[in-house]
């Protein structure tokens, strides 16, 4: 997926988890089609909203990119 733009989004991050437990309920009891598929995307982007918002701070605090313990995926 490729997104251009300049867009900020200013959230606390407990508001992001919530949504992100809301649409993991909610995937929990949708049956297989369509709207399970358009939830899982939903929820992919809310987390790497997250995650990308999680970088950023440390590049605003560190100055540089770095692969921290708080935005690596294992």
């Amino acid at each position: 997926m490729l997104v251009y733009g300049d867009q900020q989004h200013t959230a606390p991050t407990s508001r992001i988890l919530g949504r992100v437990r809301s649409e993991a309920a909610g995937l929990a009891v949708a049956p297989p089609g369509i709207r399970w598929h358009q939830g899982c995307v939903a929820m992919f982007v809310t987390v790497a909203g997250l995650m990308q918002g999680v970088a950023d701070a440390e590049f605003t605090i560190g100055g540089w990119d770095d692969l921290s313990p708080r935005n690596r995926v294992s």
